[in-house]
């Protein structure tokens, strides 16, 4: 399966929609669990709910290796609410091991699911498809353009996405990527640093910059760039220099 931009925003969609779907019904079993009449905590648990469409959009919209948390993570640390309108309602605390307590320390009621089974078959469905994609997309070497064009970002990881490859993008001055093909805007400030850096590393880097700097480009091949070509002509097909994947 070549995972593209779509199949990796549908999955995300998927995933997104099946965590809040599920979301309101699992902390109602929750509390009803503690002896607690879930009614009486609607405002905490739809706080806890608007956190987490907040939460999971961001993080679903962030390229894989990127994300800082696993959905599961987020769909904890939304509980926040519901376990601070337990503590002022005075609802008794567990006793816990000191297993759960490591694991969990700010969850006194073990509110937290173990598993997305627990938000509902859609969640354990849509999770299983989405951490499969997550580690397909683990293995498949990466492109990094190095711009802060917004429109040369949005070009090449479109053709990156078409042609098998994961992708990232960064700043001049703070690549800390570890790509095999990087293309280096060379009219950003720190260009030559990057394209020193990363040839350095082994990575072939593609410099790109106005025709009529010519200069530019003979500074980016003398620095290690494998090719330096005019800005058109690299943005017209920036796939043509990404090596075929087997």
């Amino acid at each position: 399966m070549l995972l593209t931009l779509g199949s990796v925003d549908r999955l995300a969609a998927e995933l997104f929609d099946a965590l809040t779907s599920g979301f309101s019904p699992f902390v109602a079993d929750r509390l009803v669990a503690l002896g607690v009449e879930p009614a009486g905590f609607d405002p905490a648990i739809d706080e806890g709910l608007q956190a987490l469409r907040q939460e999971l959009e961001e993080l679903l919209a962030i390229p894989y290796s990127l994300q800082p948390a696993s959905p599961l993570q987020v769909v904890r640390r939304c509980l926040r609410p519901v376990i601070e309108a337990l503590i002022a309602a005075g609802v008794a605390e567990l006793d816990r091991d000191a297993g759960q307590e490591r694991v969990a320390p700010d969850d006194p009621y073990d509110l937290g699911p173990t598993s997305a089974a627990e938000l509902g078959e859609a969640a354990l469905r849509a999770s299983v498809v989405w951490g499969a994609a997550k580690a397909m997309d683990a293995s498949r070497p990466l492109a990094l353009v190095v711009t802060s064009n917004l429109m040369d970002v949005a070009r090449f990881e479109s053709a990156a996405s078409r042609a098998g490859y994961r992708f990232a993008s960064a700043e001049p001055g703070s690549v800390a990527s570890d790509p095999l093909v990087a293309f280096v805007d060379l009219e950003g400030d720190g260009a030559e640093e990057a394209i020193a850096s990363l040839a350095g590393a082994g990575v072939r880097v593609i410099g790109y910059g106005p025709h009529v700097d010519d200069m530019a480009m003979v500074r980016a091949r003398a620095l290690g760039a494998s090719d330096a070509e005019p800005r058109s002509r690299v943005l017209r097909d920036p796939g043509a220099y990404l090596p075929p994947l087997v």
